[in-house]
């Protein structure tokens, strides 16, 4: 699958997947977060991550309110992480589709910490002058973060996220509860 068709595909799962639950309740959240992907050999870039998530007890009613169940979306931009090689730029494009199952505690009113892990698709390519490589992977993937509440339904959070031994991301943006 390419890149373009797996972007459009993860998409459209997230924004069918918040719809069909929108009556879900003041739990229901969405994530918007610029995100800087660290590619182990690799330099800057910038990637975007955006999330759904819901209360697992909305699905399994005997499983703790603080339990989530989030699905994710991650690319790479147009500052792709990028390393010189004998005169070769190369850059490397991170794209990642993830279901997680998230721990939430709050350890003050505004204040919320988070663990996560879960099962993750994620496509990798390398670009060069002289051409392109990709690769394919299924693996778990592990998070945590801070949930810090503002006024309203908006919260500001902020995450690092290992996608696997050698590619993570450190993630800040909003979360909107509805």
């Amino acid at each position: 699958m390419n890149k373009s068709a797996f972007f459009k595909t993860g998409f459209a799962s997230i924004l069918m997947l918040a719809s069909s639950y929108s009556i879900a309740g003041q739990d229901t959240y969405i994530n918007a977060q610029l995100a800087l992907p660290d590619v182990s050999g690799f330099s800057g870039g910038l990637g975007v991550v955006a999330a759904y998530g819901m209360p697992m007890n909305k699905l399994v009613p005997s499983v703790p309110q603080n339990i989530n169940f989030e699905a994710e979306f991650t690319s790479t931009l147009l500052s792709k992480p990028s390393v010189s090689f004998f005169g070769s730029t190369l850059e490397a494009n991170v794209t990642t589709f993830a279901g997680y199952g998230v721990f939430n505690h709050q350890v003050a009113p505004e204040v919320t910490f988070r663990a996560r892990a879960g099962l993750l698709f994620e496509s990798i390519s390398i670009d060069t002058a002289f051409g392109s490589a990709s690769d394919t992977d299924i693996g778990l993937s592990f998070g945590a973060g801070i949930v810090y509440k503002l006024a309203g339904n908006m919260d500001v959070i902020a995450e690092y996220t290992i996608i696997e031994s050698d590619v993570a991301n450190l993630s800040a943006g909003v979360q909107f509860r509805y």
